[in-house]
């Protein structure tokens, strides 16, 4: 009997399986295969088990017993054998990426499965291939290189690096505080809503259900040096006054009974996780802004994979410290458990710190440490896996209980954005606005999708009302990477729909302008139709995971050609609702002015009224409360004073614009020194 056989018929169709998904792949590109052999030599001496494979030759005939159609004399068919007869996919792609790392493997686009297009990457197209999300490069030992600490991570810095990035924008430095103001504990969060951030329940557990002093609750985004902040200073949010919009209690710490290392134990681990039962530590602060608009969030729907026993990595804020990630392995069996163990360092102030598995991947809240020394940990101990683990409770397991607890439209309801201080790019004030603030609000949710901001019979008096600077708005309140703006002067709308399509995709996919229909072959409503398709579908492939936002300004200084320009736009009104993520924003447009091929119910009209503009004594001293200037003790009648005389100032012209260039030319630098910065908070900008 061969090798092969040994494994039985149910690993020989397991083998088969995996080169009939492989094989495709593998057909696909290029390598010589003696230097792919020795690598996968190399990659097995590292990693000796009785089920796999002696070596590549070995592991090729091995599949040939199982695949009796494959031909191992194909290079193609020799490759998909090696690498299916490991049997384990995250093996399999661990493999093929080192390969890739070594520079073994090549693009052959002339191959008969080679796609026109798609990954350039051997190992994605081979994560692909198997259904996995990620690949992931695991570097070699051998007898020039020696694994110093079994416990070390190794991954891709392309799967960690943007998880980095993205978790260190939404991760926040959690301070509570008694009724007297003296800080009594700290913590780690991160949002998983545009207003709402879960942490571990121990954190805030001391606080009432009602903050009469929203102080009390303070959140720190950015809480680091690196983050490029004027002075390091963090953006600052507040908790809700009825802050918890969900919560779950901490539950049993370790079995009953339990003595030393108990989690080596598997039974006293069943033990435990069944008297946790349904306690999972975790705690949803409901906060009176709204960062994530700005920072986006985790989407506890869209979660990595818990049950795999490899590398992971904690964002949080060790000891009040900046964000910090530090590296570890998961450990035990993970699955369909609400806690998972792993090894990555932490300390008080950890709790609450955001888990990422290898791929970089939010699977976990981290809750607490587990050890057999009594005594404080010292930092100069090594302590190793088996003496001290850490734990943290299951996204999956948190996701499933709030979706049972209904709580699911709460966290995604966003408050009304608002200039960080006052202010935009930390300088340029904001005065007045409120029915605006509110009406983007109800644009970015969605429900009605489209805003037309004009100004009312009133205000038309004034020159300069400042309806353009709803975009300086939108792009200071909705920042990239989330968000994408699109921006056109309605003079710049071209006259046919051909080059209004490529105007827009030149703006994030230039390269799909080749692939337009060029002639229309078919009425030119129908030939619109197929451009705004093609839009469309771009925007889906390019944009899926942004919140698009097209805007047209001076739609009352230019009014739009009759050509198929404006058939264009009036095909891409109706085509809204089959583009959920598409925001469109029309400046200037008279509210009796339909907008063909829209339904008006999905509209807001947004008139900027006399209010707005009036009295700009009053807005300067409304914008000076929100920079808490009730804070630097002064005198209210000098501050009236004041006022006068910014009004004057700002003229009746172009008030709000005058208004807002004296603050930025002659107050911003004294009202900073005194009131603090109100510079944006982040490299993602100011936070709602």
């Amino acid at each position: 009997m061969t090798k092969a056989t040994a494994y039985g018929p149910e690993a020989a169709d397991r083998i088969a399986r995996l080169w009939r998904q492989l094989a495709p792949v593998t057909a696909g590109i290029g390598f010589a295969r003696s230097e792919v052999a020795q690598a996968y030599d190399d990659w097995l001496s590292d990693r000796p088990a009785p089920a796999r494979p002696a070596s590549f030759a070995h592991a090729v005939m091995r599949g040939a017993v199982a695949v009796p159609d494959a031909d191992p004399a194909d290079a193609g068919h020799a490759l998909a054998l090696a690498l299916a007869c490991l049997i384990e996919p995250l093996d399999i792609v661990f493999l093929a990426s080192s390969a890739e790392a070594g520079g073994l493997f090549r693009r052959n686009r002339t191959g008969p499965s080679a796609p026109a297009d798609g990954p350039a990457s051997v190992s994605a197209q081979v994560a692909a291939a198997l259904g996995l999300r990620a690949a992931r490069a695991e570097l070699q030992s051998s007898t020039l290189h020696k694994i110093t600490w079994p416990e070390a991570v190794w991954t891709d810095p392309g799967n960690l690096i943007p998880a980095l990035l993205t978790g260190q924008r939404r991760l926040c430095h959690i301070r509570v505080k008694d009724e007297n103001g003296t800080l009594t504990g700290t913590g780690t969060g991160f949002l998983i809503g545009p207003s709402a951030v879960l942490t571990n329940f121990h954190v805030v557990e001391g606080l009432p259900d009602t903050l009469d002093d929203t102080s009390r609750l303070e959140l720190r985004f950015d809480y680091s040096e690196t983050s490029g902040l004027k002075n390091a200073d963090p953006s600052r949010h507040f908790a809700d006054p009825e802050w918890c919009i969900a919560q779950s209690p901490v539950g049993p710490t370790e079995p009953a009974g339990a003595a030393g290392a108990w989690w080596n134990d598997p039974a006293a681990r069943k033990t435990w996780r069944e008297a946790v039962g349904a306690s999972l530590d975790y705690a949803v602060i409901r906060l009176a802004t709204s960062p994530g608009l700005q920072r986006g969030w985790f989407d506890l729907g869209d979660l990595g994979r818990d049950d795999e026993n490899f590398g992971c990595w904690v964002l949080h804020h060790p000891a009040r410290s900046d964000t910090t990630v530090t590296g570890g392995s998961l450990h035990f069996s993970q699955i369909g458990t609400a806690r998972l163990f792993h090894s990555a360092s932490t300390v008080q102030g950890s709790s609450g710190g955001l888990l990422l598995n290898t791929f970089g991947q939010p699977i976990g809240l981290h809750h607490m440490g587990l050890s057999i020394f009594d005594e404080p940990e010292r930092y100069t101990d090594f302590k190793v896996p088996a003496e001290v683990v850490n734990c943290a409770v299951s996204l999956k397991s948190i996701a499933a209980d709030l979706k049972a607890g209904g709580h699911a439209a709460t966290i995604a309801a966003a408050r009304e954005p608002a200039p960080f201080r006052g202010c935009l790019d930390g300088v340029q004030p904001v005065f007045g606005r409120t029915h605006l603030m509110r009406d983007l609000g109800d644009v970015f949710r969605g429900e009605r999708p489209v805003l037309r901001v004009h100004a009312s019979a009133a205000a038309k008096a004034v020159k300069s009302p400042g309806k353009s600077f709803t975009i300086d708005l939108v792009k200071a309140l909705f920042r990239p990477p989330e968000h994408h703006h699109i921006v056109f002067e309605a003079g710049e709308i071209e006259v046919d729909a051909l080059g209004q399509t490529e105007a827009v995709l030149n703006h994030f996919a230039p390269d799909l302008v080749a692939t337009l229909p060029r002639a229309p072959d078919t009425t030119t409503p129908a030939f619109v139709a197929r451009l705004v398709g093609h839009l469309g579908e771009a925007i889906r492939s390019r944009l899926a995971n942004k919140t698009v936002w097209l805007m047209i300004d001076d739609l009352d200084v230019h009014s739009l050609s009759d050509a198929s320009g404006r058939e264009f736009l009036a095909t891409l009104y109706s085509q809204v609702a089959t583009l959920p993520n598409l925001r469109i924003i029309l400046i200037g447009l008279s509210p009796d002015i339909a907008i063909g091929g829209l339904d008006p119910a999905r509209v807001i009209d947004s008139a900027i009224s006399a209010a707005d503009i009036e009295r700009a004594d009053a807005l300067f001293l409304g914008w000076l409360d929100r920079r808490s200037i009730a804070s630097a003790g002064l005198d209210r009648k000098a501050l009236d004073v004041l006022g006068r005389a910014v009004a004057s100032y700002a003229g009746t012209e172009a008030p709000l614009a005058k208004m807002a260039e004296f603050v930025t030319n002659y107050m911003s630098k004294g009202l900073d020194d005194i009131l603090g910065t109100a510079r944006p908070e982040g490299p993602g900008g100011g936070d709602g």
